[in-house]
């Protein structure tokens, strides 16, 4: 063997070498990075693993939230068609009852009758004696009345559920 043959047999091992080395670099340049990546990869999908359950038992809560909302609401809106039922029932009552009013304040020309209660078990409208506001006069004044109860039902049952919601709320 002559020292060429010799010669270009090592330079064949060192590039041969050279290669391995090359392409063991290669793989753990790639192995590495990769390996990066899962680490990444998997802290990324524990984060959002624990936000997707965050926003859902959120969810659940708001949904839990909605139907106790709307139950009460429910709930107030019957209380508050019962309450204006019984307004209206209590104005059909009193509307066929007049109302007394005292003669020498409206109508000075006539005297004052005396003073008199009205006998046990009665309200007083039967007795002749007694003056009364004419019945256009007494049925307006009672639907008034009737109309402001509403309204002011109305205004309860809307502060009501304000305040409940806390929409307005500082």
């Amino acid at each position: 063997m002559s020292i060429q043959t010799k010669l270009i047999g090592v330079i064949i091992l060192l590039l041969v070498l050279a290669g391995i080395g090359v392409a063991g670099f290669h793989y753990g340049d790639t192995y590495g990075t990769n390996a990066e990546r899962v680490k990444t990869q998997a802290a990324d999908i524990s984060r959002q693993n624990t936000t997707i359950k965050t926003l859902q038992a959120a969810a659940a809560a708001n949904e839990a939230k909605a139907m106790a909302d709307a139950a009460a609401a429910q709930q107030e809106n019957l209380n508050h068609e019962k309450e204006i039922a019984d307004i209206r029932a209590r104005a059909a009552a009193d509307a066929a009852r007049r109302v007394r009013i005292d003669p020498a304040k409206f109508c000075p020309g006539h005297p004052a009758s005396a003073a008199e209660a009205a006998p046990a078990g009665s309200d007083g409208q039967a007795d002749a004696r007694a003056a009364f506001l004419p019945e256009p006069f007494t049925g307006d004044l009672r639907q008034l009345a009737a109309d402001a109860d509403e309204v002011t039902a109305d205004l309860r049952t809307l502060k009501a559920r304000v305040e409940a919601a806390r929409c307005f709320a500082p």
